[in-house]
């Protein structure tokens, strides 16, 4: 016979590693644990006591390959061409199957869901189109050679990522798609601190795979305004437009980039319709210029022992608020 129990309290338990913790909710002695490994979930799926429950698709999230636009950048990303070569070479549903489908495709900085999203051309999955696009910019693959070169130069990067076995998987799924289109990527993880400090903070990378949290309003100024390139700034890939518009500051006509133009009116603006018409032209720039490689929105995975019951991830919009619907939740005891 069955009976229920109302939680009385929380107890958080720390481990040293997620293998240990893993184990301690194998036998029990803990009731739930996120953010876990796709690893991990492949291997509890078996598991007869253990549930686990997927979120919706947090659409506040996306994940990017950034490039790095600034002096310290590879000079073959100036070429628009290369960006947009690697773009179309990158297939997000072999991106997605690594992260075992919690995950749907990134069409670009402003998700479909949002009222501001409009259908624009970008560079999606194509790997024919991906090597049409270089051999018209002159990156040819010399005899007995799999690394396309110009001028002498090969199309060679390094892609860093923070040290984790999702992500080396994605970099390594990335890796063999532009190995096919004649791109060699040497893949290099690093501990959180390390790259934060290191790299992503100075913006001293060729390209890095990471993810970042934006608004429901569909506002992209801190991820693509110029004025956000240095830290801490989150314009990560260091991106200005290259065309640029007159306007007037100080008192004084300057030229300044168009994104920058349209990301500011846009957030002064109230109405909904003329902000639409703002951003559908700043997608269509960033579909253009391709300043990232937009490839996912995640969801997340909560592994939880199935005597817990009422547990939800619906309307979800970080792992912290996992427990949103605690009030809910109740243990499911046996009795005779």
């Amino acid at each position: 016979m069955e009976s229920t129990e109302v939680l009385k309290k929380i107890v958080f338990r720390m481990y040293p590693d997620e293998s240990s913790a893993v184990e301690a909710l194998r036998g029990g002695q803990i009731h739930t644990l996120s953010g876990i490994s796709t690893d991990s979930v492949r291997n509890l799926q078996s598991q007869q006591n253990i549930e686990l429950i997927g979120s919706n698709i947090i659409y506040s999230q996306y994940w990017a390959l950034f490039f790095n636009l600034n002096e310290e950048g590879p000079a073959a990303f100036d070429d628009v061409a290369v960006r947009r070569a690697i773009s179309s070479a990158v297939n997000r549903d072999f991106v997605i199957d690594n992260l075992l489908g919690y995950a749907t495709e990134a069409i670009g900085p402003i998700p479909e869901s949002s009222w501001a999203y409009t259908a624009v051309p970008t560079y999606r999955f194509d790997k024919s189109k991906a090597s049409e696009i270089l051999e018209d910019a002159g990156w040819r693959r010399p005899a007995g050679s799999e690394i396309r070169e110009k001028d002498g130069k090969k199309l060679e990067f390094t892609l860093l990522l923070i040290e984790n076995s999702d992500r080396v998987k994605i970099a390594q799924s990335i890796q063999k798609d532009l190995l096919d289109v004649g791109i060699r990527v040497n893949v290099v993880s690093k501990e959180k601190n390390r790259l934060v400090s290191e790299n992503l903070v100075p913006r001293v990378f060729d390209m890095i795979l990471y993810g970042v949290q934006t608004f429901i309003d569909p506002d992209r100024y801190e991820l693509f305004h110029s004025s956000q390139i240095d830290h801490p700034g989150l314009n990560i890939s260091s991106y200005a437009s290259k065309n640029t518009v007159l306007t007037v500051q100080g008192g004084e006509q300057i030229r300044i980039p168009e994104v920058d133009d349209l990301l500011d009116d846009a957030r002064r603006l109230v109405d909904e319709s003329d902000r639409k018409k703002k951003y559908e032209l700043f997608q269509r720039t960033i579909g253009s210029e391709v300043p990232a490689v937009f490839l996912f929105h995640p969801a997340e995975v909560y592994a939880v022992n199935k005597r817990v019951r009422g547990v939800s991830l619906e309307r979800l919009n970080s792992l912290e608020n996992r427990f949103d619907s605690i009030r809910d939740w109740f243990i499911s005891t046996e009795s005779s």
